[in-house]
């Protein structure tokens, strides 16, 4: 960033308040939300096999921890939706 602001000063360049500022916020990286939705799912699916791996005849056990493997899951599934099908601007 420093060598971005010296060469645009020796260029007589103006640097506006809100060029510096947008120079201080990198952009996101547009695979975000993929890699997001990729841990949200893999926390899910390591929470349903911790469920199989718990010793319980009735099966309550196993139904409860994937309910909670449930909300993770569904927020994996969101950030994959939203890299699929948020537009982009590239």
């Amino acid at each position: 960033m420093q060598e971005t602001l010296r060469v645009a000063l020796e260029k007589g360049q103006d640097l506006t308040p809100e060029i510096i500022d947008r120079l201080g916020h990198p952009k996101a990286a547009p695979d975000k939300d993929l890699r997001l939705g990729v841990i949200w799912l893999a926390i899910a699916a390591g929470l349903a096999l911790c469920g199989f791996a718990v010793p319980d005849d009735s099966g309550e056990a196993l139904r409860g921890i994937l309910a909670g493997a449930a909300f993770p899951f569904a927020i994996g599934v969101g950030y994959m939706i939203l890299h699929f099908f948020a537009g982009r601007s590239d």
